[in-house]
C-alpha cells in the first residue's frame, strides 16, 4: 500500500507540472467514481491515476507495481536479434570469428509502437501495449516483437496483471542474383519462420503457442517438362547472348525459379482457451465446407503427437498460367488433405522479388512502380522498349526527374569496353554518389560528395535521418562468379537503384509517370512516343535519340549532332 501511495504522489507532483505547462487543460478527480468500501489510501490514488496524462513507463508502473526502464528502441532492437539468432543467422563456416561477430547485429530498420488505454470507472483498468518491428535494410530478415499488459489495480483485480506477449521472426535467403538468370544459384533456396506466443501472468504460466516454420524450393516432377511451355526460358538464352542478361524474359525466368514452392508449418500448443478452442474448430469445420470439392480426409489409424499440428503447403503449376495448391493439415487423430485447389491471386513467397511486388499486378492489374534496367549492351525503358547500346566511354543521363521537383538524375557511363563496365553517378537531395565496378568479393568503392569510401556488407551508408534518409548497402555474394549489388534507397523519393559494376536497374515510383526524361525514357506507359529527346525534341533513329542525352566533354567529342524535331 505505502508503494501504491508514493506512486500517486509522483504522478500529483507530475499532474502539477503539467498544469502549470498547460494552464488551461482540465483535470477531473471525482470520488464518485471510486468504490465506497475502497480505504482511503486506495481512493486516493485511484484518483490521482484517473486524472493523470500517462505515458508508457507510468501505466506500466501501476500494473507492475514497480519502477520501470526507460522505453530505449535502441536497446530493445539489440535484445531481440541476439535472442532469435538461432532462428535468423545463416551458415558462416567460413567466415573468421571477427566476420561472425560484426554481422552478429546487422543494419536494421526499426518502427516502435507503444499504446496506453486508462479505462475510468469504479475499477480503472490499464493497458500498455509495445509493438516492435525490425528489418534488416535488405529486407532479408523480419522481426516483429509485441508485449501486452492489462491490470486493475482497485477491488478483487489489484494481485492480478495479465500479459500477453511474442516473438516472431522470418528470414529469407539471401537474393542469388538479380540481373543474371543462373538455375545454379536458384537451388536450394530456404526461408525460416519462428513465432512464439504466450498469455498469463508470467507470459508462459497459462499457456503458449509456438510455431516453426519452413519455406522452401523443392523440385517438383510436373514441373520438369514445363520448360519447354514458357517462352521467356528460350528468349533468355538469346537475349543474353546479346548482352542483354536482364531482360525482360530474363527477369520472369528469375522470378519463376526463385519461388519457394513448399511451406511446412509445425505448431504446438498448450493452454488454449476454450473459446479459442472452439473458435478454431469453427474456422475448420468452415474451410471443409469451403473446399469441399477438394477434401480427402483420414480417422484409420492416425496416431500424430499431441497437441501439435502440421501445415503442408505444396504449389504446383502443372498446368502453365494455373497456379493450384495441395494442403495437407495433420492433428493429433485426424489428417486432411485438400488437393488441387486452384488459387488465381495467389503466388507462393520468392526469394527474390518482395510479396507486394508479386501480388499486386494480381490483384490490381497496376505496379507501384517502373522499372528500367541498364544491361551490358542494351537498355530496357520504363515503358519496356528495349534499346541497343553505342560502344562508347561517353556519359549520358540515364534518367531523371524532369518534374519542377527535379528530385533525381542518374548519369552512367561504359568504363571498359571488353569486360563492359561502367561508371554510376546518382544525385539526389544534394548528395552526389558516384560507383565503381568492384576490385574483389564483397566490397564497391564509392565516391561521396568527392571523399572515396569502400561499402560493404557490413558497412552500409545513410545520409540524413526520418523520412528524409537516403540509405546505401551492398547484397554480398556467396560466389566469386556472381558480383555482389549496391543498392541505394532514397523512400522519401520513392527511388531506388541497384547497381553491380555492369548493369544498373532504376525503380521509380508511380508519382513519376510522365515526368521522367533520359535514356529510360519519359514513364507515360506509351512505347510509340519513347525517343523523345530533351526539350521535346522527337528522333525517328535510335542512335539520334542516344546521343540527345550525350553529355558534351571528355570521351563525347565524337558524338554525331542528333536530327529531330520539336513536338
Amino acid at each position: 500500500q505505502s508503494r501504491k501511495e508514493k506512486l500517486a504522489k509522483k504522478l500529483i507532483k507530475k499532474m502539477k507540472e503539467q498544469l502549470k505547462r498547460h494552464p488551461r487543460s482540465k483535470v477531473h478527480m471525482s470520488q464518485n467514481q471510486i468504490e465506497q468500501d475502497s480505504s482511503e489510501s486506495s481512493s486516493e490514488s485511484s484518483s490521482s491515476q484517473e486524472g493523470a496524462i500517462f505515458d508508457y513507463e507510468d501505466v506500466m508502473a501501476l500494473i507492475t507495481g514497480q519502477q520501470i526502464q526507460e522505453h530505449n528502441i535502441h536497446r530493445l532492437v539489440k535484445q531481440l536479434i541476439e535472442k532469435t539468432e538461432e532462428q535468423w543467422k545463416e551458415e558462416r563456416e567460413q567466415e573468421s570469428q571477427e566476420q561472425v561477430e560484426k554481422a552478429r547485429v546487422p543494419a536494421t530498420i526499426a518502427h516502435d509502437l507503444a499504446v496506453t488505454v486508462v479505462l475510468r470507472g469504479p475499477r480503472p483498468t490499464f493497458f500498455a501495449t509495445n509493438v516492435l518491428l525490425v528489418q534488416t535494410l535488405d529486407q532479408r530478415t523480419f522481426w516483429a516483437k509485441m508485449d501486452a499488459h492489462a491490470k486493475s489495480p482497485v477491488g478483487v483485480f489489484s494481485h492480478t496483471p495479465q500479459l500477453i506477449c511474442s516473438e516472431a521472426v522470418a528470414s529469407f535467403p539471401q537474393i542469388p542474383g538479380e540481373f543474371y538468370y543462373d538455375p545454379t544459384t536458384l537451388q536450394d533456396l530456404k526461408a525460416k519462420l519462428s513465432l512464439k506466443l504466450g498469455w498469463g501472468q508470467q507470459c508462459t504460466s497459462q499457456g503458449g503457442v509456438i510455431v516453426k516454420g519452413i519455406m522452401q524450393k523443392v523440385p517438383v516432377e510436373e514441373q520438369v517438362t514445363e520448360k519447354a511451355f514458357n517462352w521467356f526460358y528460350r528468349q533468355c538464352k538469346v537475349d543474353r547472348s546479346e548482352g542483354k542478361p536482364a531482360s525482360p524474359a530474363c527477369q520472369k525466368a528469375i522470378q519463376k525459379e526463385s519461388y519457394l514452392n513448399q511451406i511446412v508449418l509445425d505448431i504446438q500448443h498448450e493452454g488454449v482457451p476454450k473459446m479459442v478452442q472452439n473458435l478454431t474448430q469453427k474456422l475448420d469445420l468452415a474451410l471443409k465446407h469451403q473446399l469441399y470439392e477438394y477434401l480427402q480426409t483420414k480417422f484409420v489409424d492416425v496416431e500424430n503427437p499431441q497437441q501439435t499440428i502440421r501445415i503442408k503447403a505444396q504449389f504446383y503449376e502443372k498446368v502453365p498460367q494455373v497456379p493450384t495448391v495441395d494442403i495437407l493439415v495433420q492433428k493429433p487423430q485426424e489428417e486432411v488433405l485438400f488437393e488441387n485447389v486452384f488459387l488465381p491471386k495467389v503466388r507462393p513467397f520468392s526469394a527474390v522479388k518482395p510479396m507486394k511486388e508479386i501480388l499486386l499486378p494480381l490483384v490490381s492489374g497496376i505496379k507501384d512502380h517502373s522499372t528500367c534496367v541498364l544491361m551490358e549492351q542494351g537498355l530496357q525503358t520504363f515503358d519496356n522498349v528495349t534499346l541497343d547500346l553505342p560502344e562508347n566511354q561517353c556519359q549520358y543521363l540515364l534518367a531523371m526527374d524532369c518534374s519542377a521537383q527535379e528530385k533525381f538524375a542518374i548519369f552512367a557511363s561504359q568504363l571498359d569496353k571488353e569486360a563492359r563496365t561502367k561508371i554510376l553517378q546518382i544525385n539526389v537531395q544534394g548528395q552526389e554518389i558516384k560507383l565503381l565496378p568492384p576490385q574483389q568479393q564483397n566490397l564497391i568503392q564509392v565516391v561521396i560528395d568527392g571523399k572515396e569510401q569502400s561499402l560493404t556488407p557490413q558497412k552500409p551508408k545513410t545520409f540524413f535521418t526520418g523520412k528524409d534518409a537516403i540509405r546505401m548497402y551492398l547484397r554480398k555474394s556467396h560466389s566469386e562468379a556472381v558480383a555482389p549489388i549496391a543498392v541505394i534507397e532514397a523512400p522519401e523519393h520513392d527511388l531506388k537503384v541497384l547497381y553491380d559494376g555492369k548493369n544498373v536497374k532504376v525503380e521509380a515510383g508511380r508519382r513519376y509517370t510522365g515526368k521522367t526524361c533520359g535514356l529510360c525514357s519519359n514513364n507515360d506507359h506509351e512505347t510509340e512516343d519513347e525517343l523523345v529527346g530533351p526539350n521535346q525534341c522527337i528522333y525517328e533513329e535510335v542512335e539520334d535519340f542516344l546521343n540527345s542525352y550525350a553529355l558534351s566533354g571528355k570521351n563525347c567529342e565524337k558524338i554525331a549532332q542528333p536530327i529531330g524535331q520539336v513536338r
